[in-house]
């Protein structure tokens, strides 16, 4: 009964988190309607995040875990970004930064480790694309917290890909467990990919405004 319990929290906070992301989009970045959306959202992928893990540590499952620690650290290290707006004036990380990034990069590292030595066919190579993505964010992440950033603008661009990669994590795992009608490895992998292109068009448009203001 309490999996149950958990698992239909986790499932009322995913949608919950699939139909806010646009409603968040709808308001100018800055304004208070954005914050007061966009800190439901965070709150709420707070909430699945970590229903992830206990559903996942009560019956194992590997990717479900995966999903898990990702969207934990994508939203947690996006939501951060507006705390850490001055690493490119000296600012320095807290510990929570550096916490969170090396937790996500050892997990990636473990996930690849997995793929390699225990397991095979789609599983094996589920763990490689997935532990791939996992280190490539971390180590990105760890770049940020190491080296000055030379940007100002360096912490909307991590705000963008922390909320969006978190917002791709919740349509994974949607993808995932329920279209069934796809191949397995395209269902788990869509969502990265047209996430991607949609992060990086966010980001592009910032670099643009910037420069327009220069």
């Amino acid at each position: 009964m309490f999996y149950q319990a958990l698992l239909i929290f986790h499932i009322i906070l995913g949608f919950y988190s699939l139909l806010i992301v646009p409603v968040v989009f709808m308001f100018k970045t800055g304004s208070s309607n954005h914050k007061k959306w966009g800190k439901t959202f965070f709150y709420s992928m707070l909430g699945v995040g970590c229903s992830a893990l206990a559903l996942s540590l009560l019956k194992f499952n590997l990717f479900l875990l995966s999903v898990g620690v990702f969207t934990l650290y994508m939203v947690s290290s996006g939501y951060r970004a507006i705390f850490t707006k001055g690493l490119h004036e000296n600012q320095k990380p807290h510990w929570i930064d550096w916490s969170i990034t090396l937790l996500n990069l050892g997990f990636g590292l473990g996930l690849i480790l997995y793929g390699i030595f225990f397991s095979d066919g789609n599983l094996q190579v589920l763990s490689l694309i997935f532990g791939g993505i996992t280190v490539f964010t971390g180590l990105g992440g760890l770049k940020g917290l190491i080296q000055k950033p030379s940007d100002s603008k360096h912490w909307i661009y991590r705000h963008i890909s922390g909320m969006l990669g978190a917002y791709i994590a919740t349509w994974t795992a949607f993808s995932a467990t329920n279209l069934d009608f796809m191949p397995t490895l395209w269902r788990w992998t869509w969502p990265s990919i047209l996430g991607s292109i949609v992060i990086a068009y966010f980001i592009r448009r910032e670099r643009k405004k910037g420069l327009a203001k220069a």
